[in-house]
């Protein structure tokens, strides 16, 4: 039991949408539990052993061309999205050495591009290697040892794993009814009652509680929280088919528009993952007279095509808005 909700709260963290599509249990093989999100169709493993509480994992994310090999530390406290350089040996040869990705704040993954002669040579050592030292090379050193007990097994379980959620049906969540601003304009918005229960999940994931669920926005699916610091949110999830990151940005700062009285103005900054994900993050500012109320929307587009959206207000006002014009030297093209 103890390991299952390690599991579980393992997978929540690397995967922020996991509350939409549950984690399954595709095996367990010779001290590795492997399991896959049917929604992302992405195959993960992570190793039973730990060692001094750093858990090996291999993930396979289908919409990548590769895999990830990483570590997860209950313990650890690490910056969100944030790159590590690390160097990884595998007993005594050096393999790689460049960038590993943070995620949940516990753990540290680097990708693996299929065909490269270093990945190939890494999978290899890997597969049939005995141990692995992975060291921090940045300002901040450390040093991470680790058995490779059963990787060759584990490697070829997530491959086949990956192999067997390309044959499943995907199920999207059930979509709001037509009629609404945002249904004409494209988008399936996922149904409230399964906005609340989402929601909910990701506070509780969050270790969030005292919150409080705002009445419903009328032709809306969105729901509404307030917390305890008077910081408000809004959560929005949608099916996009077709639709991009940039199309759900459109169309939410559209709403926020015409709800504005005043003036309003929208700034919108790309956001580089090493997921797959397609982020967007855009401040949003309506002026009326010497008050300023700002707001600032997270747009996540998943490999599949599903959109998740919040738009956070501050339990403050500004009574003098700053300037939304450009400094001269910001680049015009802000790519990720």
């Amino acid at each position: 039991m103890q390991r299952a909700l390690y599991w579980v709260l393992f997978a929540a963290l690397l995967f922020p949408s996991a509350a939409l599509a549950e984690m399954k249990l595709y095996r367990n093989i010779k001290n590795w539990t492997i399991s896959y999100d049917l929604q992302k169709q992405d195959c993960i493993a992570m190793s039973n052993h730990h060692y001094n509480g750093t858990h090996l994992i291999v993930r396979i994310p289908n919409h990548q061309a590769g895999w990830q090999v990483g570590l997860y530390n209950k313990t650890w406290n690490v910056s969100n999205d944030q790159n590590y350089p690390i160097k990884v040996w595998i007993d005594g040869v050096a393999l790689l050495q460049g960038n590993a990705r943070s995620f949940g704040g516990r753990g540290l993954s680097m990708h693996l591009s299929k065909g490269a002669p270093y990945a190939r040579r890494f999978k290899s050592r890997f597969q049939k290697g005995n141990r692995m030292v992975v060291r921090g090379i940045g300002a901040r050193k450390w040093t991470a040892t680790l058995g490779l007990h059963g990787t060759s097994a584990a490697v070829d379980a997530t491959i086949q794993c990956a192999n067997y959620i390309r044959q499943l049906p995907r199920q999207l969540p059930p979509v709001a009814s037509a009629g609404s601003h945002q249904q004409r304009s494209g988008f399936q918005f996922i149904k409230r009652s399964a906005m609340i229960t989402l929601v909910a999940n990701t506070l509780s994931k969050q270790g969030i509680t005292g919150y409080r669920i705002l009445p419903a926005i009328p032709n809306s699916s969105a729901v509404k929280v307030q917390f305890t610091d008077g910081t408000r949110r809004t959560y929005l999830a949608a099916s996009g088919n077709t639709k991009d990151a940039d199309d759900y940005i459109d169309v939410v700062t559209a709403d926020y528009r015409r709800q504005c009285k005043g003036n309003f103005a929208v700034s919108v900054q790309k956001i580089g993952t090493t997921t797959g994900d397609v982020r967007r993050v855009a401040d949003m500012l309506c002026t009326q007279g010497t008050r300023a109320v700002k707001s600032v929307l997270s747009v996540v587009r998943t490999p599949d095509g599903l959109l998740f959206a919040t738009v956070t207000v501050p339990p403050t006002t500004t009574s003098s808005p700053p300037s939304t014009k450009k400094k001269p030297d910001q680049d015009q093209d802000d790519r990720a």
